[in-house]
């Protein structure tokens, strides 16, 4: 019996965007959205490890849809600061830092630094990032630090108020 190697494909191909999407979503820590959690989550991972070569669609979305080392610590800084304002605590960058787990390669890009001193700065609103505070993010980034943000306030919202 053969393997139906493109119906395989345009099956995976079809399930990656929806699973990144889903990963995003989760509640609790963040994890990196990487070719091996997304074949995790898709229940596929030896075929992908083993198979990648046979499924040039799935390849091109998986490479489109990894999140770098930088845009996984921008989502966890983030969530960091959900983190400690629904405890009540003052917003420091030590706290920030350590609660989202950064290493010190990271800490020092400019645009993990401008997500830290944005998130110290401002107070979350369910709408999303001021223009102040967009205009500080590198050219680029601006939909993908939205999106994430936008994300990350609407799961700590609702899970406010599924406490209530």
């Amino acid at each position: 019996m053969r393997v139906d190697w493109c119906g395989r494909d345009v099956r995976l191909a079809g399930q990656v965007n929806q699973t990144k999407d889903a990963l995003l979503r989760e509640l609790g820590r963040p994890k990196r959205i990487s070719p091996t959690a997304l074949g995790r989550q898709l229940a596929s991972l030896a075929l992908i490890q083993k198979h990648l070569h046979k499924l040039p669609r799935t390849e091109a979305l998986l490479n489109s849809a990894v999140e770098t080392r930088r845009d996984f610590a921008i989502r966890r800084v983030s969530w960091a600061a959900l983190q400690i304002r629904s405890e009540g605590r003052e917003m420091k960058t030590s706290s920030l830092f350590r609660r989202a787990g950064l290493r010190p390669d990271l800490a020092g890009d400019p645009h993990v630094r401008a997500s830290l001193q944005i998130q110290i700065r401002s107070e979350p609103s369910p709408h999303g990032l001021g223009s102040e505070e967009l205009a500080a993010w590198p050219a680029g980034k601006h939909s993908l630090c939205v999106t994430i943000f936008k994300i990350m306030w609407q799961n700590y919202f609702d899970s406010q108020h599924k406490l209530r």
